[in-house]
C-alpha cells in the first residue's frame, strides 16, 4: 500500500488517559471520555473510507497496553462491521479486501515528537509514499479531511491540520522530513508555528487544512453538548453531561458555591445601600430642570435666542395661501422643528364715539427660513413669494423647544415654540431585583478574583443569566493573555495577547453552544411529535371517512403548539442578561491596537458581539477608561444607543461596587469547578 494512515491512541485506563482533564473529571470519567472519543473518531473515519472505497493501510499506533489481544478485541469489531471478515497474515496484518488493510504498531518510547518521528520513519521504510497521522482528541475530524490531506500530498510536501490550541490534529508527509520534529516545544501553544517555521526553513512546501478544536482542557468540554444534540448516537455523550458537564456549563460555579454566595445577607445589605445603579445613555436631565424651575431660575441655554431667521408680517387673508407655498418651497427643516411657523398677536380694539368696540385685524408674522437659507434662495422661489408683498426682516428665535411649563410661557413671548418635556427618568430596579443583580455580580467578582490570584489570568469575568428563570447559563473569564496583570498601554504590547478571547466573547460562545443545542433538541422533538401527529390524523381520517373538514383546525392547533414550544431565546441569546466585572470594549480598540501592535487580523469584538447576540441587558461594575464601548471609554461612545444598529440593549452601571465588594471564601468543591 502506498498510502498509510496512522491513528495515534492511548489505552483508556484510569490515571493514564486524559491526564489534563483527570483533576476535574476524575480518573475513571476521564478514561471513559477517552474511550468514547476514540470510538467516535474511528467510526467517523471508517464510515467515510467504506463509502469512498479508498486504497490504504490503516495503522493503529497504540500505547499504554502491550498486550496486542487487548487492541484486537477493541478495534476489530469496528472494522468487521464495515468491511466484513478479515484474513490475517503471518505478520499480524489484517486484509479486508484488495484495497484496505489493517495493522497494529506500538508507539516507541520518548516524547510525542520522538514517537511521531519514529512512526513516520518506520512507515516510509516499509514502502509508503504518503503517510498521514491523526489523534483521537478531535471529534470533528472525519474521513473527508483525511482524504483531502492525501490529495494535498500530491502537490505539497507536508500537510497540517491546525488545532485551535496552537497544535495540530493531523500531520502528513510524502517523504520523510526529519526537520519538522526538531526544536519543537511540544505540548504548548507554539507547536504549529514552530513546525511551520522548521518546514519552511528546510525548503518544504506546506498545505493547511481547516482548523478544528481538541478536547484537552475543561473549557473544551462544551463541544460534547453539541455532539449530543447533533450526532446519531448522542446518548453516549449525555451520560457525561449528566455526570459532570452540566455542572460546568449550567451554573459554572458549583451549586454549593452558588448557594453560599446567595446567602451573604450582611454583604448584600451593605452593597444595596452603598452601590449606586445608573442606566447608561438614559435621559436624566429632568430633575435638574425641575429644580431650577422651582427656584425661579430658567436654564441659561433656554434663554439664548441664537437662531437667526427671516420673518415677515403678512395680511391675514393671505396667510393660508402663503403657508401652502412655503411648505412646498421652504419647508421647515430639522433645525426649526421645535418652533411654530406663525406668530399671531391680537391687539385690543379701541372704542368709537358711540361707545362700540370694533374688531381689530390680527397682527400675523410668518417665519420664512433661516438666515443662511434666505441669502441663498433661487430666483424662482423669490418670484413665487413676491406676489404676497412680503417685507422680510431678521429676527432671533429660541434655539430649542421648552422643557418646563415656566420655560414655555417665557419663550412663547419671543416666538411660539413647542412644549416637549423630557421623558421621566427610567425607574431603577426594585430592591428585590437589585438583590438578585448584586448576587450575580458578586459571583462574577469572586470568580474573577480567584482566576486572577490562582490562574494568572486577567481579573475579568462575564456571566450569562436567563432572567425569566434566574438561571446561570455560562460563566467565563478573560483568557486573552496570561502574562499581563495590568491595564497599562505599554504592557499590552505582547505577541501572546489574543484579543478574540475576552470574557464577554468566551461567554457568548459558551452560551450560544448551550442555547443552540437546546433549540436543536427542541426542534427535533417538535418535528418528531408533528410527524407522529400527522400520521395519526391521516390514519383516523382514513378510518372514519372524513375528508378535509378538520384540516384547518388541525393546522391551527399545530401552529399554536409550535409557537408555544419555542424558547424565549428564539435568536441566540435573546432576552439574556450579561454580567461583567468590567465594561466591554469597543471594536475601534483593535483598529488602534493594530497600528500599535501590528495585529494582522482585526474583527469587531465585545460590544458588537453583544449586539449580534441580541442580549437584553448588560450590567457592569468597573468602567473601561481605555477601551470602553458603553460610555466609559475616552470617546464616550455608547454603542447600545447607536440608532443605525438593528438591535439595542440596556446598560446598567453599578457605581462603587468594586469598592465595597469583599471576596467570599471559596470551598474546595467550588475550586474544582472554577479551575
Amino acid at each position: 500500500m502506498k498510502s498509510h494512515f496512522l491513528l495515534f491512541c492511548k489505552a483508556p485506563k484510569p490515571g493514564y488517559a486524559k491526564s489534563r482533564l483527570a483533576p476535574f473529571l476524575g480518573d475513571s470519567t476521564a478514561a471513559e471520555l477517552s474511550a468514547a472519543l476514540t470510538e467516535y473518531v474511528l467510526e467517523q473515519l471508517l464510515q467515510h473510507f467504506y463509502n469512498v472505497n479508498v486504497e490504504m493501510r490503516f495503522v493503529v499506533c497504540y500505547t499504554g497496553e502491550t498486550d496486542i489481544s487487548y487492541w484486537h478485541s477493541w478495534f476489530l469489531p469496528f472494522f468487521t462491521h464495515y468491511f466484513g471478515k478479515a484474513t490475517m497474515d503471518d505478520n499480524g496484518n489484517f486484509s479486508f479486501n484488495k484495497t484496505f488493510q489493517l495493522s497494529f504498531a506500538e508507539q516507541s518510547d520518548g516524547s510525542l515528537g520522538v514517537r511521531l518521528l519514529r512512526a513516520f520513519q518506520n512507515n516510509f521504510e516499509t514502502g509508503a509514499e504518503k503517510v498521514v497521522v491523526v489523534g483521537v482528541d478531535t471529534p470533528d475530524l472525519d474521513g473527508f479531511l483525511v482524504e483531502t490531506a492525501f490529495k494535498a500530498l500530491e502537490t505539497f510536501d507536508i500537510v497540517v491540520g491546525p488545532s485551535l490550541d496552537g497544535g495540530y490534529y493531523l500531520l502528513g508527509m510524502r517523504s520523510f522530513c526529519e526537520e519538522v520534529f526538531k526544536n519543537i516545544p511540544w505540548s504548548t501553544s507554539e507547536v504549529l508555528n514552530a513546525t511551520r517555521h522548521q518546514a519552511l526553513t528546510a525548503g518544504y512546501t506546506m498545505d493547511i487544512l481547516p482548523a478544528l478544536e481538541d478536547i484537552d482542557e475543561v473549557e473544551n468540554l462544551f463541544i460534547l453538548e453539541r455532539l449530543a444534540a447533533t450526532s446519531n448516537k448522542g446518548k453516549r455523550w449525555m451520560k457525561f453531561l449528566d455526570k459532570w458537564l452540566l455542572e460546568y456549563l449550567h451554573p459554572c460555579p458549583s451549586y454549593s458555591y452558588y448557594n453560599e454566595s446567595l446567602n451573604r445577607d450582611h454583604q448584600e445589605e451593605t452593597l444595596l445601600t452603598a452601590v449606586t445603579p445608573r442606566w447608561i445613555g438614559e435621559s436624566n436631565q429632568s430633575h435638574s430642570i425641575e429644580k431650577t424651575a422651582k427656584n425661579g431660575q430658567l436654564n441659561n441655554i433656554c434663554d439664548r435666542k441664537d437662531k437667526l431667521v427671516y420673518v415677515s408680517v403678512v395680511k391675514p387673508q393671505l396667510v393660508g395661501k402663503l403657508l401652502r407655498v412655503l411648505g412646498r418651497v421652504l419647508p421647515l427643516g430639522k433645525e426649526l422643528s421645535h418652533v411654530k411657523r406663525v406668530k399671531r398677536k391680537t391687539e385690543r380694539s379701541s372704542l368709537d364715539q358711540d361707545g362700540k368696540r370694533h374688531r381689530s385685524e390680527p397682527h400675523i408674522t410668518v417665519l420664512l427660513c433661516l438666515k443662511e437659507d434666505f441669502e441663498n434662495l433661487d430666483y424662482s422661489v423669490l418670484d413665487s413669494l413676491n406676489e404676497f408683498g412680503l417685507e422680510p426682516f431678521l429676527m432671533s428665535i429660541p434655539s430649542r423647544a421648552a422643557m418646563t411649563r415656566e420655560e414655555y410661557v417665557s419663550l412663547c413671548s419671543i416666538w411660539p415654540v413647542l412644549y416637549q418635556p423630557p421623558p421621566p427618568p427610567r425607574p431603577l430596579p426594585s430592591n428585590e431585583e437589585m438583590l438578585s443583580i448584586l448576587r450575580h455580580m458578586s459571583i462574577c467578582f469572586d470568580i474573577a478574583w480567584y482566576h486572577r490570584k490562582n490562574s494568572n489570568y486577567l481579573g475579568i469575568c462575564a456571566m450569562m443569566v436567563r432572567p425569566s428563570k434566574n438561571e446561570i447559563i455560562a460563566v467565563t473569564c478573560d483568557t486573552s493573555c496570561r502574562n499581563h496583570m495590568s491595564d497599562k498601554w505599554k504592557e499590552m504590547k505582547c505577541e501572546s495577547c489574543q484579543p478574540f478571547t475576552h470574557a464577554v466573547m468566551n461567554c457568548i460562545e459558551s452560551a450560544s453552544w448551550k442555547v443552540g443545542s437546546y433549540k436543536r433538541r427542541q426542534s427535533l422533538q417538535s418535528k418528531a411529535l408533528s410527524d407522529c401527529s400527522s400520521y395519526c390524523d391521516e390514519a383516523e381520517r382514513s378510518l372514519t371517512g372524513d375528508s378535509d373538514s378538520n384540516s384547518f383546525e388541525s393546522e391551527t392547533d399545530t401552529e399554536t403548539t409550535d409557537k408555544s414550544s419555542l424558547p424565549d431565546d428564539a435568536y441566540m441569546c435573546t432576552g439574556m442578561d450579561v454580567y461583567t466585572t468590567r465594561e466591554p470594549c469597543l471594536m475601534l480598540v483593535y483598529f488602534i491596537m493594530a497600528l500599535y501592535l501590528s495585529f494582522t487580523i482585526i474583527l469587531d469584538r465585545c460590544c458588537m458581539a453583544l449586539v449580534h447576540a441580541r442580549v437584553k441587558r448588560v450590567i457592569f461594575a468597573i468602567p473601561n477608561k481605555y477601551f470602553g464601548g458603553l460610555g466609559g471609554g475616552p470617546s464616550g461612545t455608547q454603542l447600545h444607543k447607536v440608532a443605525a444598529l438593528n438591535h439595542h440593549f440596556d446598560v446598567l452601571h453599578l457605581e462603587g461596587f468594586e469598592k465595597i465588594w469583599k471576596p467570599t471564601i471559596i470551598t474546595n468543591d467550588a475550586k474544582r469547578s472554577l479551575k
